[in-house]
């Protein structure tokens, strides 16, 4: 589709500019709480590779654009069990609206039994070998959701007895330790029932939803099954960790999202003979990373990975991952009148309705896949805060008509709480009020960063329609 005069096949340009924007500091408020306990005061429970988990969730935080003076590293004596819930209480009440939150935890997990048959408590062993209950852990992450944009926590320990507390000494490798800690309370004979952290996790799922946060708990290991530590770092992070790179970008977004990760995380465990299985529960479609962002694959060279970070990136998936990263409880649809347009007749025409006021943002994908453009607001249509309810573009100071070449292409509406800067790093084009940019994985960066309001004092939230297709005829 042209864009007024806008021709589809664009040189390259602006990328010194978008460069910059790339490289310039952000200033978001978002966090990441770094959980880790190796040495326990019963010296029978310590753990191997902790502290080397510490630096790879350090890096893991860094991917996802926490900067350092936001990361929070605690561990071993800190985190008693009082220690440990007046970090979390800590973390709730210095985020702000629509902040982005990222907790790792490293250490034991053990169940003990409750009241009622069969039934058991599952959580945390803190330093004191304590248990931090998951139902404690529940009520945290719920404060949080009601506040933050997004909560993701990586959680690199077992809560399993029964069948995973049998099989825990099934590996002859005396590196590897399994992270299951059972309570000297229960007998000999004690089997849990089923465990319940998995009940937990999903009934946080509509939770977080409701109060309007993307949530993404990552499991080290399913329920029944045993998570490692080892003297090179528990097998979970490290799989996690080694990932952060273009290897994992499997739909070339520019952008790993929680269920690429867990796909490459879970082939290094294969491939170094791990019986456990990265467990997704929540929005596993979540963006997490930047491809492009992180440290040199092994054998690689910091070139090289800065030679990927201007590579073509597949612009219609880099949509569908920013809008994983919208608010479930800020509803946007995007409709056209027409589904399909006849080129060099019919105009682009487009209704909006959204379930609450905000700052309205058109991007626009062309049918050669190579660009990435914004429709509005543009120079001629510069107000873009629009009431709850139906708006329809284009406005009568701008249009849009099928041009060709046939084929499809595709726009997104985004509602957000507060002004945000889409359009930084685009190049205005030629005899259009409209503006543009390659479809990069920098153009991608800048846009998930816009996205998930990183440079911007008051972020909020956004809402996102679905990918909507135009389709152009002769």
């Amino acid at each position: 589709m042209k864009l007024t005069s806008l021709k589809r096949h664009i040189a390259p340009f602006g990328l010194a500019a978008l460069g910059a924007l790339a490289a310039a500091p952000l200033h978001a408020e978002n966090y990441a709480l770094i959980l880790t306990i190796g040495n326990y005061s019963n010296p029978n429970a310590s753990l191997p590779g902790i502290d080397l988990d510490a630096r790879m969730a350090r890096k893991i935080a860094q991917s996802m654009g926490v900067q350092e003076p936001n990361i929070l590293d605690h561990k071993d004596s800190q985190l008693s069990q009082h220690g440990l819930q007046a970090t979390l209480a800590t973390l709730t009440t210095r985020i702000a609206q629509g902040d982005n939150v990222f907790i790792y935890y490293s250490g034991h997990g053990s169940q003990r039994s409750s009241r009622g048959a069969g039934k058991c408590s599952e959580g945390m062993v803190t330093h004191d070998m304590s248990t931090f209950d998951d139902i404690e852990l529940e009520t945290t992450l719920k404060q949080l959701a009601a506040k933050a944009g997004q909560v993701v926590m990586l959680n690199d320990s077992c809560f399993s007895g029964g069948q995973a507390t049998k099989s825990r000494d099934i590996h002859a490798d005396p590196d590897r330790k399994a992270k299951t800690w059972k309570d000297v309370t229960n007998t000999a004979n004690y089997q849990c029932g089923n465990a319940i952290n998995a009940k937990m996790t999903r009934n946080l799922v509509p939770t977080a939803a409701k109060a309007g946060a993307n949530f993404l708990y990552i499991a080290a290991a399913a329920d029944n099954e045993v998570a490692f530590a080892t003297s090179r770092g528990s097998s979970a992070t490290v799989a996690w960790s080694s990932c952060l790179d273009a290897r994992a970008d499997a739909d070339r977004s520019g952008m790993l999202t929680g269920r690429e990760l867990q796909r490459c995380a879970q082939e290094w465990i294969r491939n170094n003979n791990y019986n456990q299985t990265i467990t997704l529960v929540g929005n596993a479609d979540l963006p997490l990373a930047f491809a492009h962002s992180a440290m040199p694959a092994q054998g690689g060279t910091a070139g090289a990975a800065a030679a990927s970070a201007d590579g073509a990136a597949n612009a219609l998936a880099a949509l569908e991952n920013l809008r994983q990263q919208a608010s479930p409880n800020m509803r946007v649809q995007l409709r056209s009148a027409k589904p399909s347009m006849k080129i060099g007749r019919d105009y682009l025409d487009l209704s909006v309705t959204t379930n609450q006021s905000g700052y309205l943002y058109l991007l626009h994908v062309g049918s050669d896949g190579k660009s990435f453009d914004l429709l509005f607001p543009n120079s001629r249509d510069a107000n873009n805060h629009v009431q709850a309810g139906t708006t329809l573009l284009p406005r009568p100071s701008w249009g849009i008509q099928a041009a060709g070449p046939a084929g499809t292409s595709y726009v997104m509406a985004i509602l957000s709480e507060t002004p945000r800067e889409f359009g930084a790093g685009m190049t205005e084009i030629a005899s259009t009020p409209f503006r543009s940019t390659a479809a990069s994985t920098r153009a991608v960066r800048n846009l998930a960063v816009v996205g998930m309001g990183q440079g911007a004092s008051a972020p909020g939230r956004i809402g996102a329609s679905a990918v909507l297709p135009i389709i152009e005829v002769n």
